[in-house]
């Protein structure tokens, strides 16, 4: 049995279920969640609160129990405890990126980590694509249709925390709006026709800082919106400008056109060395983000 542990938005979580959805395949085994860092106030895996959002998505695995969490998480009782703590306390092992020893564990496994990248879950890409479906119709379908129809370009603005939480802005960064600017341009040169749909947590700055010469533009967001919903609408526009964000990641990633361009900042954190080296798929277009 597989357990992987659910911490951070929406986009972390499809990380930690792809990678743990992976394993399981894998060994051909049953996978589980572990959600209780989203209700139980004792247990809280985030300063900034999140909430749990993959129970808008048709996901095969069932929540863990607590007693199965304990056997898995801690097969050797207080002994496993303490090699936890000295693995992230002193050896710093958090898991952000791709490690090839997470895919080949065997047994009753308890997963803890971010797993940002493809090469966690590639091999299972129509699985995860199948599971990453919305359990109910679209709220603006009429939009879909549209998006559907011409060449749209999915533009995502992460602000929100990237801006009010100091720790958060110091860690990750922010895009530029020379960043927008140049994906945008290049983006025309490749797709004349494009018509942008701009999808952010902060739209009232998108409308104060994009009002381009000679670019059709539109909004994407829309407050009746689910976050699953959004993200949703981001993968079917034919091709994606992204944020440094596993959001607006895997509102790219989702986009199942095989002729989609997808534009993302060629530094995807503010830390150096960047401990996601792995995020970026090959055939995404980096664009500088300065």
């Amino acid at each position: 049995m597989i357990i992987t542990n659910l911490k951070g938005g929406l986009g972390n979580q499809m990380f930690q279920y792809a990678t743990g959805l992976s394993l399981a395949f894998k060994n051909n085994d049953e996978l589980l969640v572990d959600n209780r860092g989203y209700f139980d106030h004792r247990i809280l895996n985030s300063d900034i609160p999140r909430k749990y959002g993959l129970n808008c998505f048709n996901i095969s695995a069932k929540v863990a129990t607590y007693e199965q969490i304990q056997k898995h998480k801690y097969p050797l009782g207080f002994l496993s405890k303490i090699i936890c703590i000295i693995n992230k306390k002193v050896f710093r092992k958090y898991y952000l990126d791709f490690h090839p020893e997470i895919l080949d564990q065997k047994g009753d496994i308890y997963l803890e980590g971010f797993f940002q990248s493809e090469k966690n879950f590639l091999e299972i890409r129509p699985l995860i694509l199948k599971e990453f479906t919305l359990k109910k119709e679209i709220f603006n379908a009429d939009f879909l249709a549209e998006i559907s129809q011409n060449d749209s370009v999915a533009v995502h603005i992460r602000r929100g925390d990237y801006i009010t939480d100091k720790k958060t802005k110091k860690y990750h960064g922010t895009c530029t709006k020379e960043y927008y600017f140049n994906a945008i341009e290049m983006m025309k040169h490749q797709i004349p026709h494009a018509i942008f749909y701009f999808f952010s947590d902060d739209i009232n700055w998108v409308r104060e800082n994009f009002n381009i010469d000679n670019v059709k533009m539109k909004i994407g967001t829309d407050p009746n919106l689910s976050d699953c919903e959004e993200l949703i609408l981001m993968s079917k526009c034919k091709h994606q400008i992204i944020a440094n964000s596993s959001f607006s990641w895997w509102g790219a990633w989702l986009n199942n056109n095989k002729n989609k361009i997808v534009m993302v900042p060629s530094k995807w954190m503010s830390k150096i060395p960047d401990p996601h080296p792995n995020i970026i798929p090959k055939s995404w277009t980096t664009v500088q983000i300065n």
